[in-house]
């Protein structure tokens, strides 16, 4: 009975590891629209950022929007209306010299998506904003370059993870320099499942494998 009950037990340490240790890859979207209906479709709330209330670091490496910070390593980052008056946008974030941006998140965000958009570019040329190297605090990785859309129009690109995002870094780049706006991320309505709620699920599990082998002992009898 010993070895039954041991038996029973690791195949529930099996079963909860794979539970617990599966994790799809994130989901990259280029619809507002369609990332919206997802992410308000599995109940989570959405925040957005139109850099209207912004706080600058001294040294002008960080910007902090709410609970967001966009900070680069050496150059400095600007919030300014003077770009996003292509766009009737207002304030927008301009990360000068197509350099990189690392992003802080709040706690319990499984989405996020930006508009991006470049500078008026040079007479004669119908250049468009790319995004690429977006890294994700889950380990995914989207190299591409992923192409926007002709000036003066955003493209927007949005991620969507089953694991919490705490962090990313990314490059937008244009053939003059980019801006970004209307950063929105989602947050989990619904908290994750308690210890007590894996204990259940656990002890659920035992007593599902139990049943099988009392099942078997009645045939072998």
């Amino acid at each position: 009975m010993r070895r039954i009950h041991m038996a029973g037990v690791t195949v529930v340490c099996i079963l909860l590891g794979w539970v617990l240790n599966v994790h799809a890859s994130a989901i990259m979207y280029t619809n507002r629209s369609a990332w919206q209906a997802d992410v308000l479709g599995v109940g989570y709330n959405s925040t957005s950022i139109d850099f209207e209330q912004t706080t600058v670091s001294s040294n002008h490496l960080s910007v902090t929007a709410g609970e967001v910070t966009f900070s680069s390593l050496f150059l400095p980052l600007e919030v300014t209306s003077y770009y996003g008056i292509p766009y009737n946008a207002g304030n927008v974030l301009y990360p000068t010299h197509n350099q990189p941006l690392q992003i802080e998140l709040p706690s319990n965000v499984y989405a996020f998506g930006f508009d991006l958009g470049e500078l008026e570019p040079l007479l004669g040329f119908d250049s468009t904003a790319t995004l690429s190297n977006v890294i994700l605090s889950t380990g995914d990785v989207f190299a591409g370059p992923y192409g926007g859309t002709i000036f003066p129009t955003f493209a927007f690109f949005g991620f969507f993870s089953d694991l919490s995002i705490t962090s990313l870094s990314m490059s937008p780049h244009a053939l003059v320099e980019p801006i970004l706006d209307n950063f929105t991320y989602a947050q989990a309505a619904i908290p994750s499942p308690e210890p007590s709620s894996l204990l259940l699920l656990s002890s659920g599990l035992f007593g599902l494998v139990a049943n099988v082998w009392r099942n078997r002992r009645r045939q072998e009898g």
